[in-house]
């Protein structure tokens, strides 16, 4: 089974106004914007839907 994890905390403010739910008030581990500050790219690179989905891409690829 391929999954990803996003370790970080949970923040008692929103900040930030891109990504959706939680994403505003989710701070990923090592970093200082949270989800909703990060630019897509970076997002997809850390959080726990982009790292599922590039296990999923390197699986149907055969490049794991």
């Amino acid at each position: 089974m391929k999954s990803g994890v996003s370790k970080g905390i949970i923040i008692g403010e929103k900040r930030g106004t891109g990504g959706f739910g939680y994403d505003p008030i989710f701070l990923p581990e090592k970093e200082i914007g949270t989800f909703a500050e990060l630019d897509i790219a970076m997002k997809n690179m850390i959080s726990h839907r982009g790292r599922a989905f590039n296990k999923l891409a390197e699986t149907m690829t055969g490049k794991e």
